[in-house]
């Protein structure tokens, strides 16, 4: 269970990430 909550929040930051740079780069 903890391994997968952690896996979520990985993506979902590697996601902000991505968007925040594709914003940033525009």
């Amino acid at each position: 269970m903890e391994f997968t909550v952690v896996v979520k929040l990985l993506g979902r930051n590697i996601g902000y990430g991505a968007l925040y740079n594709r914003i940033t780069s525009l």
